[in-house]
């Protein structure tokens, strides 16, 4: 907010009863300002800014009077600004005797924003590898020649696949596809001789 508008503010603040509409002279105005020579619209727009600004509230205005009422948002303003003030002369009294009743605008304070701490950068662990022991490797070492040992197992408690055991379930599994095929066949030549039987049939119903 501009300081002319502070100062037209406090003004009002003097003018106004309360939060009641009063009506105001131009002159009753810009008497307060004997430094400041108004120009013709300058007054009606620095009120109509601080109505925008929710300080006022100008209900109409013709360049040569105002209905005005002072909110709540602007007394507020003015009463602190001058308190502000009344505090800075009672600690600087010198300052008292230089005159000025400016009202002192107050600053919004400034919302602190904190920021959470940053993490620190971590390097991710990398996992070593087991190693295999000298047993071991022998013994895989051995499976991948062919030689299996004769207990069927490995250290540690891995066991070998039993061969006698592949060799029957590979066995099974001939003697299921060969009774298939031949049962397949069997169905087969069952199917031909009751096709032929049926076209003699049909023949000898024909020549009958």
């Amino acid at each position: 907010m501009e300081n002319l508008s502070i100062k037209v503010l406090d003004a009002l603040f003097d003018l106004c009863e309360g939060e009641n509409y009063v009506i105001l002279d131009k002159e009753d105005i810009v008497k307060s300002f004997p430094e400041h020579p108004f120009e013709t619209d300058e007054l009606t727009e620095i009120l109509e800014s601080l109505t925008v600004e929710g300080f006022i509230d100008l209900k109409y205005a013709d360049n040569t009077e105002y209905c005005v009422a002072m909110r709540t948002k602007g007394r507020t303003l003015i009463k602190q600004s001058r308190e502000k003030l009344q505090h800075i002369l009672n600690e600087n009294p010198v300052l008292e005797g230089e005159g000025g009743t400016a009202p002192v605008e107050v600053a919004a304070e400034e919302p602190v924003v904190e920021f959470p701490p940053r993490p620190e950068h971590r390097t991710p662990r990398r996992r070593q590898p087991m190693p295999i022991p000298p047993e071991v490797e022998e013994e895989i070492s051995a499976l991948d020649d062919g030689h299996f040992t004769d207990s069927g197992k490995l250290s540690r408690g891995y066991t070998m696949p039993d061969r006698d055991g592949l060799r029957r379930a590979a066995k099974a599994r001939e003697r299921r596809a060969f009774f298939a095929a031949m049962i397949g066949g069997a169905v087969g030549s069952v199917l031909m001789g009751l096709i032929f039987l049926i076209v003699i049939l049909i023949k000898f119903t024909g020549k009958s």
